[in-house]
């Protein structure tokens, strides 16, 4: 098989990236949020609740340049093990929490390190809006690679001839 040479160089590197931007990324976005929905909704089911504290709290400069903040907490199990954990949100808080401030952690029984802080559940409007928007997003991308295929098969087809043709005669 012949390595690719010019126009289909192209049409692979071009395919390559509408496929990742729009169909491969969402699609990991969208599973992210669904487990993380169902994660929620599995703690507000069976969830055992657990008073932690604070053990670092600061803000970082993320890669566009807005402000995160990354809260990281401890709490403990009945028997005694340590559980460490982390969430962040986006833009700065009023306060940050300090170091010892109290948290309240939900957590699965049969395993622990699936745990959420209340107040940082995933819901329901939340995980709707997203999906709308992911499907929204891969149908732009369906349509741009859908155009992407006209135009090559246009600029594929030879131009249509321009032969002279015989002049009748006219009565």
């Amino acid at each position: 098989m012949e390595p690719l040479k010019g126009d289909a160089m192209d049409l692979g590197n071009n395919l390559m990236m509408l496929v990742l931007f729009f169909f491969i990324i969402p699609l990991g976005l969208m599973v992210h949020l669904l487990l993380s929905h169902e994660l929620t909704l599995k703690l507000r089911a069976e969830g055992l609740h657990a008073h932690g504290s604070v053990v670092h709290a600061y803000q970082e400069r993320t890669p566009d340049d807005s402000l995160r903040t990354v809260v990281e907490y401890v709490f403990h199990l009945p028997g005694g093990e340590e559980i460490h954990g982390r969430y962040e949100e986006s833009g700065s808080l009023a306060r940050l929490p300090d170091e010892g401030d109290p948290v309240e952690v939900l957590y699965l029984a049969h395993n622990p390190n699936r745990h959420q802080c209340v107040g940082q559940e995933v819901g329901l409007v939340k995980t709707l809006l997203w999906l709308v928007f992911m499907v929204c997003w891969m149908g732009l991308g369906g349509f741009a690679l859908m155009k992407e295929f006209q135009n090559r098969e246009a600029a594929s087809k030879p131009p249509p001839s321009r032969t002279l043709k015989p002049q009748g005669e006219y009565y």
